[in-house]
């Protein structure tokens, strides 16, 4: 499966295989993902350039970072997450963005795997 075919299933309200990131409980879960699903999918539409950001100053990191967030609110405001729930899913975002679904999924432990579907009422 492709980054793009994993958002496009999870808009579309289907089961998806992920990795467990938070361990609290489906809905926690599902904020988390909705939160990458969301990231990523920016991201697949403006792919980053993981070695120029190694080269950026941590100012213009934290631009960059701003910038993604903003872009993030209105997904921040309807999920209401924790400072936890928002690092958790740019970590699973970013991960998936840089090795592609399958490799990260291969990454985690088998155990750490599990299938979630979109929340409706955060459509």
């Amino acid at each position: 499966m492709t980054n793009e075919q994993l958002v496009k299933s999870w808009f579309a309200g289907e089961e998806v295989k992920v990795i467990l990131m938070g361990g609290l409980g489906d809905a926690y879960e599902a904020a988390i993902w909705e939160m990458a699903m969301a990231l990523l999918d920016r991201l697949n539409q403006n792919p980053l350039d993981f070695d120029q950001i190694e080269k950026m100053t941590d100012d213009e990191r934290h631009e960059l970072r701003a910038s993604l967030d903003t872009q993030l609110s209105e997904v921040y405001e309807r999920v209401g997450p924790s400072g936890s729930q928002v690092g958790a899913a740019w970590n699973a975002a970013l991960v998936l963005h840089r090795q592609g679904y399958d490799a990260a999924m291969k990454m985690a432990p088998e155990d750490r795997h599990i299938s979630i579907a979109r929340v409706p009422v955060w459509e």
